[in-house]
């Protein structure tokens, strides 16, 4: 439970004494998901072992990959060395060809997570992840984080995960329904992009390092370390009803 979760049920005539605010367990979830991610796993191995500027895009839609691919292609003009790690929102197999064909269009070395696996990432500017239940792993081996769903109506998907990896995080213009959104903005950590222009201009100034990207990294997980306890703090408060 958040402060404003505490308002609103005081609103509605919860009394004050009745309420405990914990905090926000998904915190302690994704930081637990980033802290057990293992280098040596074979869909992180490949890209710890040819180390390249890596943004990994999750939960993507198609709203939000015509906002990201031609922002893609105009970073790369800036930094030659990108490398892009796209996971579709729904990774079926149909969208999973259909992306690597659209990207293999637009001039990248396009592989699925699968063949990178088999084959290493030498070669491969472009990875396409063809199943779920990886992608808290691999934001890990990121260096930038866009997160989908701030382009469509349903709204954006959970920014802790790529902020529980030490990435500073992108993600399009509705997120009212991320309160942890928000507050990232507000701490430095994240960045609001409303099409490929300024997304480009993010990207290009964030991926390759430097201080505007180290203290934008900083932030992101120092918002981590700083919610981190709820988990316990709300199980404790269950303890007592026992």
């Amino acid at each position: 439970m958040t402060n404003g979760d505490a308002e609103r049920f005081r609103g509605l005539g919860v009394p004050r004494g009745a309420l405990r605010v914990t905090g926000d367990p998904g915190v302690d979830s994704a930081a637990s998901r980033a802290g057990s991610a293992e280098p040596g796993a074979a869909h992180l191995r490949p890209f710890r072992e040819e180390p390249r500027p890596t943004l990994v895009a999750g939960s993507t839609w198609p709203s939000d990959l015509r906002v990201l691919l031609p922002a893609l292609d105009a970073a790369r003009r800036s930094v030659p060395a990108l490398r892009i790690i796209v996971a579709p929102h729904e990774p079926s197999p149909d969208r999973v060809r259909a992306l690597l064909s659209e990207l293999s269009g637009r001039g990248w070395r396009a592989r699925s997570l699968a063949e990178v696996e088999r084959r290493g990432a030498a070669g491969a500017d472009a990875v396409v992840v063809d199943r779920v239940g990886v992608l808290a792993a691999l934001y890990t081996v990121g260096e930038v984080a866009y997160v989908g769903g701030g382009f469509r109506g349903a709204g954006l998907h959970s920014v802790l995960e790529p902020a529980a990896a030490s990435l500073p995080v992108i993600f399009g213009p509705r997120h009212a329904n991320a309160r942890a959104a928000g507050e990232l903005l507000a701490a430095g950590g994240a960045r609001e992009v409303r099409g490929p222009g300024d997304l480009a201009e993010v990207l290009a100034s964030w991926l390759g390092g430097g201080v505007g990207h180290d203290y934008a990294a900083h932030q992101a997980i120092g918002y981590i370390h700083g919610h981190l306890g709820a988990a316990a703090r709300t199980a404790a408060l269950l303890d007592e009803l026992t």
